[in-house]
């Protein structure tokens, strides 16, 4: 759907997104870690009351929302289409593709937003629904529908 007053609806979130200190944090949370202000203002290289006008201005346009936490106030992205915006943004600047920063044992298994990523699942998913699905698929459904059979899901060590 393309918005029908851009200037009203679009500008104010690209101007939130093209200040660079407010760019280089939206860039540092695309690893879906939280966040806390001190550690996005040394990302932005800004002190950190300059940081926290700046996280204001993008939780007032729902770039980022806040996750408070004890004494302690955390930022992430408030939903996983503001990183494909950010991602598609990289691409138009002719930046490098997404190179992950995790070391290399944390990458091997995570989750991403709302589903299971890493290494092992990028090359086992395109087999699993060549062949028709996930094995087990069916028993887990027939167990939803009342049958008590047990699940078995078979993970072999992928090199």
């Amino acid at each position: 759907m393309i918005a029908r007053d851009p200037d009203a609806t679009v500008a104010p979130i690209a101007a939130a997104i093209g200040e660079p200190a407010r760019a280089r944090m939206l860039y540092c949370l695309l690893d879906g870690r939280a966040r806390t202000s001190t550690e996005l203002a040394v990302v932005a290289g800004v002190t950190p009351s300059t940081a926290s006008v700046h996280l204001q201005r993008l939780n007032a346009r729902h770039l980022v929302k806040v996750i408070a936490q004890g004494k302690h106030r955390y930022y992430t992205l408030t939903r996983p289409e503001v990183a494909a915006a950010l991602e598609a943004l990289n691409v138009i600047a002719g930046g490098e593709t997404f190179a992950p920063t995790a070391p290399h044992a944390l990458r091997a298994a995570r989750t991403c937003y709302d589903h299971v990523a890493g290494t092992p699942v990028g090359r086992v998913r395109p087999h699993a629904f060549r062949r028709g699905g996930p094995r087990g698929a069916r028993r887990r459904r027939d167990r939803r529908a009342g049958n008590a059979a047990p699940v078995r899901l078979r993970v072999s060590r992928l090199e």
